[in-house]
């Protein structure tokens, strides 16, 4: 208890130095006259680590304290862009479409992700139905995949085939209904046609999808 105390101050210790650190971006902006043309978003690239679940530091876990983090986007004010607090899903992944839109530049085809929508109407019309996770390691003695899909308030996480999982085990977590996810209904009986729906979608869409770079050589530390 006391180590995870001591790692959740410098957590917070190394938020106020981000938060001061933006705060003279912004003023730098503001000083230069260049703030109310400038678009900011801010997102990280994974929570704190810190302790969930009885894990610590990086690793195998594709839990909401982990993976679901707040990206905030503040378009320029001379766009005129209305505050909107947007719920569906959306990724990182939709950050480069998103300042290629900014840009007034085509999205390329390449490009897998979106620009983010500005209200709940356009994540709509865009069918923001649901996003993945993905985690990979590979070490000298250990491999683990793991693949996440997000729908409906499901979270369904399926771990691939490899020295360390045969491929059959997974995890699924109602975020309502158990937001700290510690029931996995992986092998409930009531949830396995919703099981195979989502799995579906990671094997027909995910894993389907051309792979843009070489995937590592066991024995490389990711």
């Amino acid at each position: 208890a006391d180590k995870i105390r001591e790692i959740n101050a410098k957590i917070h210790i190394s938020n106020a130095l981000i938060d001061d650190a933006i705060g003279r971006v912004i003023a730098h902006l503001d000083a230069k006259g260049w703030l109310e043309d400038t678009d900011i978003i801010f997102t990280p690239d994974h929570g704190g680590m810190d302790g969930d679940s009885g894990l610590l530091l990086i690793g195998p876990a594709m839990i909401d304290s982990i993976t679901r983090c707040t990206t905030i986007w503040k378009p320029a004010a001379s766009r005129s862009v209305p505050a909107a607090d947007v719920h569906a899903p959306v990724g990182i992944m939709d950050i480069p479409a998103t300042i290629c839109d900014i840009a007034g530049a085509e999205v390329p085809e390449w490009m897998e992700g979106r620009p983010l929508p500005k209200d709940e109407a356009e994540a709509t019309e865009q069918g923001r139905e649901h996003v993945y996770t993905q985690y990979e390691s590979y070490t000298p003695d250990c491999d683990i995949r793991m693949n996440t899909v997000f729908k409906d308030g499901w979270t369904c996480t399926l771990y691939d085939r490899t020295r360390t999982y045969d491929g059959t085990e997974g995890e699924l977590y109602h975020t309502a209904e158990d937001p700290r996810q510690r029931t996995n209904r992986w092998d409930d009986p009531g949830q396995q046609a919703r099981i195979a729906e989502m799995t579906e979608l990671i094997y027909e869409d995910l894993l389907n999808r051309p792979q843009l770079h070489p995937k590592p050589e066991a024995g490389a530390l990711i």
